[in-house]
């Protein structure tokens, strides 16, 4: 699952790019309180492009760092520890903060 869209800030004009052993239908749940699914919090929001059935978790920055997730119980944990590791990053905290303020 992609989009075209790219963070106008970002110099490496990539997306974020997140593998998963889980289905596309796993990210269709809705996360915590938001009103909207996992998948679209990566996609639309995160600026991650999510390759589904996956042999791994792993989310790749911009920058081409990738991170091995450990929390693989379910999408929603999943989407959870990278909500975590893109609010950390630099460009990544900007992107959760707007997201955040989409949601009031």
């Amino acid at each position: 699952m992609s989009d075209i869209n790219t963070n106008k800030s970002n110099k490496y004009e990539t997306r974020r790019e997140l593998k998963t052993t889980f289905s596309e239908s796993d990210f269709n749940s809705k996360l915590n309180d938001y009103e909207i699914s996992c998948s679209e919090i990566l996609v639309k929001y995160l600026y991650c492009n999510i390759c589904f059935n996956s042999d791994e978790n792993s989310l790749t920055s911009y920058n081409g760092q990738v991170f091995n997730l450990i929390n693989t119980k379910s999408a929603d944990e999943i989407t959870d520890e990278c909500i975590k590791l893109i609010s950390s990053m630099s460009m990544g905290s900007k992107e959760f903060y707007e997201f955040i303020q989409s949601q009031k």
